[in-house]
């Protein structure tokens, strides 16, 4: 009888350890990053590869569910807005095409996505309950836009101005992570630096993202 016992009191101590709970995360920050990708243009296309410099602000909302099957793995939905801007140099050798002398100018880029991640944390136990990390990634999709406005000049031809736009499905990858510190037991405040990749290859669309991000949020338990 006693056995029965202990093994019903370990299995409710670990169902109560393992108990899912659902928090809710809003946040911002900021992103730098570099744009590759192909525009087209008056009588061909323009080719900027790793275009860096690119920066913006970064809106985030996060749905978790703690305490998956283990009492350290949680699994959420990430939602995130990234509206980076970058401007670029153009420097043309001479000689290019018909030209003989050098071709020179500025790109005004701009890019935007909408995209949503479904991730997976590690979240280890810490004696300190005021304090916990966790490190994690996800995959997911959404649709973007890249916008390029060219200033280009040459002095054979003189100058001439164009604004070019790319609208698409993307997809993109993303690994994160942060710490929180719990303000109450169902309030605290997030910091997280994460890296994503985002991309519209898949579906024919030559523009990628690559964008090195720090956000911050605060966060309440639901239940």
């Amino acid at each position: 009888m006693r056995r029965w016992i202990c093994c019903v009191w370990v299995i409710l101590a670990f169902r109560a350890e393992a108990e899912s709970d659902l928090r809710l995360e809003l946040g911002g920050g900021y992103g730098v990053g570099s744009n590759s990708g192909v525009y087209d243009v008056n009588h061909g296309s323009l080719d900027l590869q790793s275009v860096t410099g690119g920066s913006g602000p970064v809106l985030t909302a996060g749905l978790w569910l703690d305490h998956v099957m283990t009492p350290r793995l949680s699994v959420g939905v990430d939602f995130l807005r990234l509206m980076n801007k970058a401007t670029a140099t153009l420097d043309l050798p001479k000689g290019i095409s018909i030209l003989t002398d050098p071709t020179t100018g500025r790109a005004k880029l701009s890019a935007t996505a909408d995209m949503a991640f479904l991730d997976v944390a590690y979240r280890p136990v810490f004696t300190d309950p005021a304090v916990a990390f966790y490190v994690g990634g996800g995959i997911g999709g959404g649709t973007g836009k890249a916008g390029a406005s060219f200033e280009i000049f040459n002095p054979a031809t003189g100058g001439f101005s164009q604004q070019a736009a790319v609208n698409s499905p993307i997809g993109g990858a993303h690994g994160l992570m942060g710490v929180d510190f719990y303000l109450t037991k169902s309030m605290f405040i997030s910091l997280s630096p994460q890296v994503l990749y985002i991309t519209g290859h898949p579906v024919g669309v030559h523009q990628s993202y690559l964008d090195m991000i720090f956000t911050s949020s605060i966060g309440i338990y639901l239940d």
